[in-house]
């Protein structure tokens, strides 16, 4: 394994080491947590500074450029831009297939 993949590694472990850490004192539902109610668009911000952050750290400590297309697809409302490719079928790595939220055919 090479310097660059492990530095990659590295880089996604602690990454979702943070983002997990996030992920518990953001996401619970206990009365303690309930002064941390926000909103969407604030979560959406909070998740974009630190995608920026990584971005940042990625490329001053690594000196590798980021590839800003590394985010997982999900669904999506386009058929273009949605996992599913407009099918209605989201296929899972273990090979099972959902319904898409967004382009499932329903049953009349």
């Amino acid at each position: 394994m090479n310097t660059e993949k492990k530095d990659d590694m590295t880089i996604r472990i602690v990454g979702g080491i943070i983002l997990g850490i996030f992920l518990l004192v953001f996401s619970g539902n206990s009365q303690s947590n309930s002064r941390y109610s926000l909103t969407d668009d604030e979560l959406i911000s909070i998740i974009e500074q630190t995608n920026e952050a990584f971005d940042l750290a990625e490329e001053k400590v690594l000196k590798i450029k980021p590839n800003p297309d590394d985010t997982p697809s999900g669904p999506d409302p386009d058929p273009e831009k949605c996992i599913c490719g407009g099918t209605g079928k989201i296929t899972h790595g273990d090979g099972h297939q959902t319904d898409c939220p967004y382009h499932a055919k329903k049953n009349e």
